[in-house]
């Protein structure tokens, strides 16, 4: 495990314009989890060196228009990324959507709608030798997909559910075995020579681009309890596909609302 820890956590900001029109501000630094390399890090056993425990750090700017039957949502965001002995990065995002309510009860919702979404990283660190931070991060990422969510509220509890299916593109570019580790890289140069190999072999030096068009999806679930008007605790959990990539989460949390409820009584 990394021996270094940084703190984690984010604040969003969400002033409404009007009835229908919402800002979100959103800062915050989290933890990468796609891997027990960028979430917790690795010891390399052959050298001693520990990895990873990658941070993201950033914000997200976005408007959500609702209009009861209908709404839909744009937002940006950029982040840096850094970790014990791996690279730096960077990336941004953006998402455009729409939804409609097939069922809207004061306690009970179901929408359906479409989204678009993109996101590219300055450096391509999936992988898992030194330097490299172990999540997914392709150059550009396209991706349009369907998605469905459903909300229930029983008093102090709700629930939701929801998930999406789409068609996703990426592509990758080579990475370095061991990006901004040049004394790593010219060993190899020299243990391959030192092991005699056949004149005109070279020793591999990067990990391979990729580009690839796929099947993506996602799927959550979340239940809260409001322990006042103002404040809720609640557990979650999602999974999220990529090509040969998967992500699931588990967490828990709690929310505080300030300056109205949270069901919306500004």
């Amino acid at each position: 495990m990394a021996s270094s820890s940084k703190p984690v956590g984010g604040i969003t900001f969400r002033p409404k314009l009007s009835e229908a029109v919402t800002l979100r501000f959103t800062i915050e630094q989290r933890t990468v989890t796609d891997s027990v390399l960028s979430y917790a890090g690795v010891k390399d056993t052959r050298n001693g060196v520990t990895f990873g425990g990658v941070v993201k750090r950033g914000g997200r700017l976005g408007i959500e228009i609702d209009t009861g039957d209908f709404g839909t949502y744009d937002n940006a965001a950029f982040y840096q990324y850094e970790g014990q002995r791996v690279e730096d990065n960077r990336s941004i995002e953006g998402n455009l959507g729409a939804y409609i309510r097939i069922i809207e009860r004061e306690d009970e919702e179901l929408k359906i709608g479409g989204n678009v979404s993109f996101f590219g990283y300055e450096e391509n660190l999936r992988h898992f030798t030194l330097g490299h931070g172990g999540y997914f991060s392709p150059q550009s990422y396209f991706s349009v997909s369907a998605p469905i969510e459903y909300t229930r509220r029983d008093g102090p509890m709700s629930y939701q559910v929801g998930g999406s299916i789409g068609i996703q593109r990426f592509d990758e570019d080579t990475a370095d075995i061991f990006p901004g580790q040049a004394g790593n890289t010219n060993l190899l140069f020299t243990r391959f020579n030192a092991a005699g190999n056949p004149l005109g072999a070279t020793a591999i030096t990067q990990h391979d681009g990729q580009e690839e068009t796929s099947i993506g999806f996602s799927a959550y679930g979340r239940m809260e309890y409001a322990v006042s008007e103002q404040t809720t605790v609640g557990a979650g959990a999602r999974l999220d596909g990529a090509a040969d990539w998967f992500e699931g989460t588990t967490f828990l949390f709690l929310r505080q609302t300030l300056g109205g409820s949270l069901y919306g009584e500004e």
